[in-house]
């Protein structure tokens, strides 16, 4: 009806991450959300990942079938995070805060005392509690902005449990 639509098919389990049985998961939510979906698929937006968008085996060429017109995006936000990874990793600055922010998130996350004694610190300060959260993950512009984040919203609380540490 010249409208576009969009809708959230479902969420399920993937047995083996290949193209094959990605692909098959797909097939299945599609199915039960509309037996036609195929006849009316113009489009599929993907990460850049070989399994996806192989040109002979890729979950795109898999969807597409015998259908040339459907065509295979490699998604633009994910292609913005790639190209800041790029641009930022080379920066030594940078390079000093991913290596300080990870430091943190490992001296917090392997140590129930140091966790007790920043909680301390936070009460101290009456500040919010915010641990150092890790900076990886498949969202990483995302996951490094929270680690930045809380970083910068907790750094009374950590100097102050630091400096009790140093002092010991």
């Amino acid at each position: 009806e010249g409208r576009v639509t969009v809708r959230f098919a479902g969420i399920d389990a993937v047995e083996k991450a290949d193209a094959e049985h990605i692909t098959s998961v797909i097939s299945g939510l599609m199915d039960s959300v509309d037996e036609e979906w195929r006849k009316k698929l113009v489009a599929c937006a993907t990460d850049g990942a070989a399994v996806m968008v192989g040109v002979h085996n890729g979950v795109v060429s898999r969807l597409r079938g015998d259908r040339a017109y459907v065509v295979g995006v490699h998604c633009m936000a994910h292609r913005l995070e790639l190209a800041f990874s790029d641009a930022i990793k080379s920066n030594t600055m940078f390079q000093k805060v991913e290596e300080l922010l990870t430091w943190l998130y490992h001296f917090y996350h392997q140590s129930a005392l140091n966790i007790a004694n920043l909680l301390s610190s936070c009460k101290t300060l009456d500040k919010r509690a915010l641990l150092p959260t890790r900076i990886g993950g498949t969202r990483w512009v995302g996951h490094l902005n929270r680690a930045l984040d809380n970083f910068l919203r907790g750094y009374g609380p950590i100097l102050l449990h630091l400096e009790q540490v140093s002092c010991i």
